[in-house]
């Protein structure tokens, strides 16, 4: 998981965040489109293969992703409430 908007203090803090909450930032998109509702967390998240790995598209030109949704355990920490927000007025991320 890596937002390129992001410094590296703060990456580190939304991927502590996300284990807490038992998501492997390591499958974690750079744009995760993630949010959070009634206590529950929203993102995309890469789909692995039998043996591990990304799946990629059929086309070859990207990572397949899918969306999942997990309950909120552990309270976002401000830097990550900043993170969750949305950055886009048209599109809300």
């Amino acid at each position: 998981m890596g937002d390129p908007r992001i410094n590296s203090s703060t990456n580190q803090q939304v991927c502590d965040w996300l284990r807490a909450n038992g998501v492997d930032p390591g499958r974690i998109p750079a744009d995760p489109r993630a949010s959070m509702t009634d206590g529950q967390l929203t993102l995309l998240s890469k789909v692995r293969g039998p043996h591990g790995g990304d799946l990629v598209s059929p086309d070859g030109l990207e990572i397949m992703t899918e969306t999942i949704t997990v309950p909120v355990t552990v309270p976002p920490p401000p830097i990550v409430e900043i993170w969750l927000a949305p950055k886009c007025p048209t599109c809300g991320r």
